[in-house]
């Protein structure tokens, strides 16, 4: 079917209701001649209602004429606008946006398969979206869907091999301004020029049950690209990537996570699972991403995680897992980071003026080539660790923490940490216990002050603190305090002032 210089060539719906059952639309066309905006290569609706089931939608594409102007078509398949109801089920939508490109100007396509505008509620469930917007030689944005200020819900649905084409285009999958819930579905190889390998979205997104594999974009956000505030619940980012720029998985503004998994992620630059403004993560876990800088997670502002473990991510530069820049704040709770590597900070490296807090978590075997193997931290606000667990990190210079102004350190036990546990400019320790063979245990530069805590190791002679550096030399306890006394800081060791 032809629509020739009109909108919808199988079906136009102006006011009433449709509803179709396992029904077949392919190769339907919209032609255009003068016209320079139209829509639906299947079916065009506004004012009323498509209800759908089992249907299958192929090759609907568009068609030019020779000399005339650029064309813009929205929704290969299907255009749904002004008040539409859609409810589409267990259907199928394969190789349509396809353009036969036989105008002066260029064709743009907005929704491969799918476009809506203004349309008063869209469900899409149980349907399958493969290959849409992949071929021809139409410029695409919003390889099956292209969505505006509509919400969109989505469940038990499959995205797979939809392809936002041309110079600098968004959204392989699915490209949204209108809020967009997904449940229980899948991304997989969906491919963007430029943003948003599988979705790009500038409203709310809440994402539940759902799987991202595989996704490409080659500037930022290899699965999704946000503006607006993001929601993941046991969600699963794998294997996503970008050529260049940052969020191998995802590039948000403000992030919630909850029991999702990050694996296997790639950034060129920063942030290889994540890159954003804020995130707060709970119960999620992050595995094998990898970046220049931040191997897991890069945040403008603020990380606040809680009971998650990031394990054998890596960063070619700074922040093996978590990378928190100038001014930014980074808290950690009830979290373990195992075997992540990077230039310094092996874990966690907060920049310049941030603010490092971590508590109730484990550092074990993270390696810094430079400082810091398990945290880097250069705060001019005092930063803190509590009641954690640091054992088997390895750096040149503070195997465990690297801070050069001022942390205090409660309750923590420091196991094996190569070389000289912790490097700080001053601060506190207090009831922690600290066990190695390597000397020094503790390089200060400014001044200390230490409580209940023990050092237990293998000096060169019984007479030093086992191994404890202070001020760049290598003292007995006597000198400790007569070093103090000299340079005019206080020393409160174990109960006492000097």
């Amino acid at each position: 079917n032809v629509a020739n210089n009109r909108n919808g060539g199988a079906i136009y719906i102006n006011q009433g209701t449709i509803s179709l059952i396992n029904c077949t639309f392919t190769n339907n066309l919209v032609s255009y001649g003068s016209a320079t905006t139209l829509g639906g290569g299947a079916i065009h609706v506004a004012n009323g209602a498509l209800d759908m089931s089992g249907c299958m939608f192929k090759d609907n594409c568009v068609a030019g004429v020779i000399g005339e102007p650029a064309q813009t078509i929205n929704g290969a398949a299907i255009y749904g606008t002004t008040n539409a109801v859609l409810n589409i089920r267990n259907s199928t939508f394969t190789h349509n946006g396809i353009a036969n490109r036989r105008v002066a100007g260029s064709v743009n396509i907005y929704g491969g398969a799918i476009y809506l505008n203004g349309v008063s509620t869209a469900t899409i469930t149980g349907s399958n979206f493969s290959d849409n917007g992949n071929g021809g030689n139409a410029y695409i944005t919003g390889g099956a869907i292209y969505n505006i200020g509509s919400t969109l819900n989505i469940a038990d649905s499959n995205f797979v091999d939809n392809v936002a084409r041309g110079t600098n285009k968004f959204g392989g999958a699915l490209y949204s301004t209108g809020a967009l819930n997904i449940m229980d579905s899948n991304f997989v190889n969906n491919n963007a020029t430029l943003y948003g390998g599988a979705i790009y979205a500038t409203n709310i997104v809440n994402v539940t049950g759902s799987n991202f594999t595989d996704n490409f974009a080659t500037s930022s956000g290899g699965a999704l690209y946000t503006t607006n505030s993001l929601e993941l619940h046991d969600s699963i980012f794998s294997k996503n990537t970008i050529g260049t720029g940052m969020g191998g998985a995802i590039y948000g503004n403000n992030i919630i996570s909850y029991g999702t998994a990050f694996s296997d992620n790639v950034a060129s630059s920063n942030g290889g699972a994540i890159y954003g403004n804020s995130l707060m993560a709970s119960e999620s876990t992050f595995n094998n991403n990898a970046a220049n800088v931040g191997g897991a997670v890069y945040m403008n502002t603020r990380v606040n995680i809680t009971d998650s473990a990031f394990n054998d991510n890596v960063a070619s530069s700074n922040g093996g897992a978590i990378f928190g820049p100038t001014s930014s704040t980074v808290s950690v709770s009830g979290s373990n980071f195992t075997n992540n590597t990077a230039i310094s900070g092996g874990a966690i490296y907060g920049a310049s003026n941030s603010n490092v807090k971590i508590s109730n978590s484990n550092f074990n075997k993270n390696i810094a080539i430079t400082n810091g193997g398990a945290v880097y931290g250069d705060m001019t606000n005092s930063s803190s660790v509590s009641k954690s667990n640091f054992t088997d990190n390895v750096a040149n210079i503070g195997a465990a923490i690297y801070e050069t102004n001022n942390i205090n350190v409660n309750e923590s036990i420091f196991i094996n940490n190569t070389l000289s546990t912790i490097y700080m400019g001053s601060g506190h320790i207090d009831k922690s216990e600290f066990t190695s063979t390597d000397i020094p245990m503790v390089y200060v530069t400014k001044g200390l002050s230490i409580n209940e805590t023990t050092f237990n190791g293998d000096g060169p002679s019984k007479k030093y603190i086992s191994g404890f550096f202070y001020s760049g030399e290598l003292v007995d306890l006597q000198t400790l305090i007569d070093n103090a006394i000299a340079r005019h800081e206080t020393l409160y060791l174990n109960g006492s002032y000097y």
